[in-house]
């Protein structure tokens, strides 16, 4: 995971169910294949469709197409986008971000020296601008709605003054979110937010009596006996309520102009990675097709190999319970000592084609993260500008690839 600052500062840090009330047909307004339903199911070859045609922005979606997917932007700051337009010739349909409940800077003074609860950050003085702005301009936001992170941001002592999956899950900050939620049905147009990004890593810290307790700590006394169901691991399950409690108090509060996605760590549910645990499995976090658009998990890696192992072990986990478009919202392809062409090639040309169920990812490329010497991804063009032929090839594969959607519709 990863924060941002919206006004071009840097933000850093290291990486039962309701039916849901009728959503604004936002969906409708975007070119064919922005859709919350999966597309043909089974991984057939796709064949990509002729041209690049002006769709209806009031008919309904065909939910059977499928041939067509969005390749956006995942950013470190704003100025980002500004670049990735310069470099590919098209504004990303999708630009995913973090929106912290409280602002990156502001929790590194508290871990200093911790006192009690802190402001909240509101949509409106966060990142509503940003929304708007990009949204001006042709993408859709993809917000990373994310609280501190036991064992990570802080420390289980200090849960209790900050908040957390359990005190969330009891309503201790509904009336925060239920504010949150208005000024998002206030600002009334399409947005797309992810509650607990990364959620593996929220459950896995999330076990014990008390909820404070990673997996493999030796003060928790089962997986599965310290809260709800006895036969689901209390911290997936705990992730799980804490989700659908959130967008209850969306819905509730009429903010249907928003799609959820929610989606793993790198690593979510590769065997030889406790994230691939049979606990972690994705059936024990999922509140349902009712409260989730789309599925997926972060991609980090170098080698087309290492992509292939990670994105097929989400794939398939999701593919076991539900049929909602897969979205990569952390996408990145680290570089080494060479260009990254053939990477592109074979990764947009020759594998994704084939995966019906995907449907967007946001390639990692923020000019500003190198410049702060963030190790996180490489931008286009290599570090330092020394690849400039992949933008060509990425032009080629992605720009010009009539597969993949470079943009939506913005009259809204």
């Amino acid at each position: 995971m990863v924060s941002i600052t919206v006004k071009g500062k840097l933000d850093i840090r290291q990486c039962n169910q309701t039916k849901r009330p009728h959503r604004l047909p936002w969906i409708f307004l975007l070119p064919l294949g922005f859709i919350m339903s999966s597309c043909n199911g089974g991984d057939e070859k796709i064949e990509s469709d002729p041209g690049k045609a002006e769709y209806s922005q009031t008919a309904p979606l065909d939910p059977d197409s499928g041939s067509h997917a969005f390749i956006g932007q995942f950013i470190l700051a704003e100025p980002d986008v500004s670049d990735f337009k310069e470099k590919t010739g098209y504004q990303p349909p999708i630009v995913a971000y973090m929106a912290d409940w409280i602002p990156d800077e502001k929790l590194k003074g508290w871990i200093k020296k911790p006192k009690n609860q802190m402001e909240l950050a509101a949509f409106d003085t966060s990142v509503g601008d940003t929304v708007k702005r990009l949204l001006d301009d042709g993408s859709i936001s993809a917000l990373g709605w994310s609280i501190p992170l036991t064992h990570w941001d802080i420390k289980p002592k200090h849960l209790n003054k900050v908040p957390n999956v359990v005190s969330i899950t009891a309503g201790n900050y509904d009336k925060f979110i239920a504010s949150y939620a208005r000024q998002v049905k206030a600002f009334g147009r399409p947005l797309m937010m992810t509650f607990l990004p990364e959620f593996n890593n929220y459950g896995e810290t999330s076990f014990g009596e008390k909820g404070n307790l990673s997996f493999d700590d030796r003060d928790v006394k089962n997986l599965t006996s310290e809260y709800g169901d006895p036969d689901f691991p209390d911290g997936p399950e705990r992730v799980r309520d804490a989700i659908s409690h959130v967008i209850d108090i969306f819905n509730k509060e009429g903010a249907t102009n928003v799609q959820w996605y929610m989606y793993g760590s790198t690593h979510y549910m590769m065997p030889d990675d406790d994230a691939g645990n049979w606990w972690n499995h994705p059936k024990y976090y999922y509140p349902g097709d009712d409260y989730i658009d789309w599925v997926g998990k972060s991609v980090h890696f170098t080698t087309m190999q290492e992509f292939v192992d990670r994105f097929e072990a989400g794939y398939l986990a999701w593919g076991e319970i539900t049929d909602k478009p897969v979205f990569i919202p952390e996408f990145s392809f680290h570089q080494k000592k060479q260009g990254r062409e053939g990477l592109y090639k074979k990764i947009f040309e020759e594998y994704l084609h084939y995966r019906n169920r995907f449907k967007a990812a946001a390639f990692y490329h923020s000019p500003i993260g190198e410049k702060y010497g963030i190790d996180f991804g490489t931008p286009l063009g290599g570090k330092k500008g020394k690849f400039k032929s992949e933008i060509e090839v990425w032009k080629q594969v992605v720009s010009e690839n009539q597969y993949y959607r470079n943009s939506i519709s913005n009259n809204q």
